[in-house]
């Protein structure tokens, strides 16, 4: 589908040939598909533009590479805790340790891996959209993905220092 403001070499418009439009509606008879605009389902679409938002939709083929650089260091924060998490509830079961000496740092460490999997789940579960994005709104998910861990980890030391 062509996004708002793209321009692509060979992309087929109601206003280049009617059949890209027919193919368009046709193609949508069966496919779910949403409006790169507004995210409003298109499925039976009867013209070639978004019935919500009136976008004009265009038959494209799309090209570029996926943008994964930015995608990996969104789901890093949960790849990185996730393994501490693991490695030190190993630890605390292997030699049978009370977590209540390091209760702040078992605590750090096991909310960060509770935040950071709900976060690396979402972005795992909407990769094919993430990757697709502008390298900005990519930069932007990544600063929060990080933003998020960073209050976790503050807010988890403060709490520890002051109960």
């Amino acid at each position: 589908m062509h996004r708002p403001g793209d321009t692509q070499p060979g992309a087929l418009g109601p206003a280049d040939a009617p059949e890209a439009a027919e193919a368009l509606v046709a193609h949508l008879l069966d496919v779910d598909a949403n409006c790169p605009a507004c995210s409003a389902p298109l499925r039976g679409l009867a013209a070639p533009a978004c019935p919500t938002c009136r976008q004009p939709l265009v038959l494209s083929l799309d090209d570029r590479p996926p943008r994964f650089g930015w995608f990996l260091v969104t789901v890093m924060p949960g790849c990185m805790t996730g393994g501490v998490a693991f490695i030190l509830v190993l630890v605390i079961c292997w030699f049978g340790l009370q977590p209540r000496p390091a209760w702040p740092m078992f605590a750090t460490v096991m909310t960060l891996a509770l935040t950071d999997a709900i976060l690396g789940s979402w972005a795992y579960a909407h990769r094919a959209r993430l990757i697709w994005q502008p390298p900005s709104r990519q930069r932007l998910l990544a600063l929060a993905a990080w933003g998020a861990h960073v209050l976790v980890v503050v807010g988890v030391n403060l709490a520890a220092h002051f109960l």
